[in-house]
C-alpha cells in the first residue's frame, strides 16, 4: 500500500501501522504522484492518491470513496 504522509490521511492509516494488520500489509510513504505512479507500475496494490492522477493515469477506484473537505 502507498499513501502520503499528511494529517487528512491519518485517521485510514493508523490502524495499518498501530494494530495487527501492519504485520501483513507493507505500507509505503510518498508523494501523491508517486503513490499514483507506484499503482500504475503494480509496485502497491492500493494506495491514497490525488482524484486527478487516477483521471491522468486512468487508474481503477472504488466508487464512493475519498477524502474531502
Amino acid at each position: 500500500m502507498c499513501a502520503v504522509s499528511y494529517l487528512n490521511t491519518a485517521p485510514l492509516v493508523w490502524g495499518l501501522e498501530h494494530t495487527s494488520l501492519g504485520d501483513r500489509v507493507r505500507l509505503e510513504y510518498a508523494l501523491p504522484s508517486v503513490c499514483a505512479d507506484h499503482i500504475r507500475n503494480g509496485i502497491a496494490n492500493i494506495g491514497i492518491v490525488p482524484v486527478i492522477e487516477v483521471a491522468r493515469q486512468q487508474l481503477a477506484w472504488l466508487p464512493s470513496t475519498g477524502i474531502a473537505m
